[in-house]
């Protein structure tokens, strides 16, 4: 059976250089001050990383163990999870992507996640509802933080 990938995409322009927005992007420990979604990260964001974390969703808390693939401030990526088990049922490209605007004054971020595994058929008709409402407010919640 061939494998479907299904993908999230959101974006929001704000008002501040890439830099900047990195200074709170790539900082873990902050995520629990300022993310409405992920938080309770075991380490810092780096390329190798396996970190484990919790994503809050309408159904509670639920861990997530992943691996660090990007984190340079251009882009935070992970994938997962980091069970070869888990993987044929659910696996994730987790990604935001900082795109400079106006010259670098400005930054387009880019949010997405690629979803791919056997669950995929059953879960995906109430994620791709949810997630990109939770997305943005990811989104809308980093912008808040770096205009401080």
């Amino acid at each position: 059976m061939a494998s479907t990938k299904r993908t999230v995409l959101t974006s929001l322009a704000i008002d501040a250089p890439p830099a900047k927005v990195w200074d709170t992007l790539g900082d873990s420990a902050s995520w629990d001050r300022w993310n409405p979604m992920f938080g309770g990260f075991s380490g810092p964001f780096r390329v190798g990383a396996q970190l484990d974390f919790q994503v809050a969703l309408g159904i509670g808390k639920v861990p997530l163990a992943v691996e660090v693939v990007r984190a340079d401030g251009e882009e935070l990526r992970w994938k997962g999870p980091r069970s070869a088990l888990q993987k044929p049922l659910a696996g994730a490209d987790h990604y935001f992507r900082l795109e400079p605007l106006d010259g670098g004054a400005r930054t387009r971020l880019v949010h997405g996640e690629s979803f791919s595994g056997a669950l995929l058929a059953v879960l995906w008709p109430h994620m791709r509802k949810m997630l990109p409402k939770a997305y943005d407010r990811v989104n809308a919640a980093l912008k808040r933080e770096v205009a401080g």
